[in-house]
């Protein structure tokens, strides 16, 4: 098993921040993706922290020296020769995650919760799934409505946002592949809080309020306690965190849960329009934030071969959806219930799908 022994007391997430930073600091010319970790030596650890064994470890932030980042890559590079020399066999890829990170289609789950305290779940407000098609270089945002049926894994027949309150991110997970025959690599949870943080950290996104969006975004701003951050009424602003937050909540303007699901795409495109232009300490300050406030399941490796792509993506195409689609689905007992058949044959055609 390849070890990297890092001179400080942190974690796989900094570490990859900080390579991520001198990615965008043009201090570095190796990819992130070359980086292939199993294992970090932690000062003052007997053993080295296996990624992916959850293990938690206390964390001391500090910059990571370039000389230890190529130090890193030259060790892991000369690794690589001496299996080549020894003629050991390449792993397949469901033996290995390193491969697997490197897919050209990823789907990533996004899911928003109104939960304030951990005495449960909370609602699954926002679920959005991210597909990030590398080779097309094609970003697709497709909303899963709150009021969906679903069938739940050993729950039965419910509103699909009550996965994620029976189970969190796993179980919603599980649902949306079970329903919808596709595969989704890695799931992502914010509070109102984390995203709020995220908004601010990429320094707000541009957005074009009508005045009743406003009257009721300084209600929910109201029920946040956030009263210096009220808008005088309609217009064009670049919305902070809180004021983010609050948008993606209104619902009694328009289409009801349909447009408030708009306007949460809306905020994320706002979002991913301005990774880009991050500076390594934004970069580094929003993948701390990911880090300390934000649920996940992603791997060490996943997370580096995400990061990587974050210079790219201004020149993706970005293209959103919603399901239910318009024309595919009907009303019953307060659900949605889609044209299961005619609505996943559609939606594995705009995820680039075989």
């Amino acid at each position: 098993m390849k070890q990297t022994s890092i001179g400080r007391k942190m974690t796989a997430w900094l570490m990859a921040a900080s390579l991520m930073g001198m990615v965008l600091a043009g201090g570095m010319t190796a990819r992130a993706t070359d980086i292939q970790v199993e294992a970090i030596q932690i000062d003052g650890q007997d053993e080295p922290i296996e990624i992916g064994t959850g293990q938690e470890v206390p964390i001391e932030v500090g910059p990571i020296s370039e000389e230890i980042v190529q130090t890193e890559i030259a060790q892991t590079e000369s690794a690589k020769e001496d299996a080549a020399g020894d003629g050991l066999r390449q792993a397949e890829p469901e033996e290995s995650e390193a491969i697997a990170a490197e897919k050209k289609t990823r789907n990533v789950l996004l899911i928003g919760t109104d939960h304030r305290d951990d005495s449960w779940n909370g609602n699954s407000d926002v679920m959005i799934l991210v597909t990030i098609q590398t080779e097309n270089q094609k970003i697709t945002m497709t909303s899963f409505m709150r009021d969906l049926y679903a069938d739940i894994p050993e729950h039965g027949v419910h509103k699909l946002n009550y996965a994620f309150a029976a189970g969190g991110g796993e179980l919603l997970e599980e649902t949306l592949e079970d329903n919808y025959e596709i595969e989704i690599d890695n799931y992502a949870v914010v509070d109102f809080d984390a995203m709020a943080k995220i908004v601010d950290i990429v320094g707000g996104v541009e957005m074009e309020i009508s005045d009743d969006e406003c009257y009721w975004l300084n209600g929910y701003l109201n029920s946040m306690e956030a009263w210096d951050d009220y808008l005088p009424g309609g217009g064009t602003y670049v919305l902070n965190g809180n004021q983010a937050v609050a948008y993606m909540r209104i619902r009694f303007v328009g289409n009801n849960d349909y447009q408030r699901t708009q306007r949460q795409r809306d905020i994320l495109k706002g979002i991913f329009d301005k990774l880009g232009d991050l500076s390594p300490v934004q970069f580094l300050e929003l993948a701390n934030t990911i880090f300390e406030e934000v649920e996940h399941n992603f791997s060490l490796l996943a997370i580096i071969n995400l990061l990587s792509l974050v210079p790219g993506l201004p020149d993706y195409e970005l293209e959103e959806s919603r399901i239910p689609y318009d024309d595919l689905y009907y009303s019953q007992n307060e659900m949605l219930v889609p044209d299961f058949e005619a609505t996943i044959a559609r939606l594995h055609e705009e995820l680039g799908m075989d």
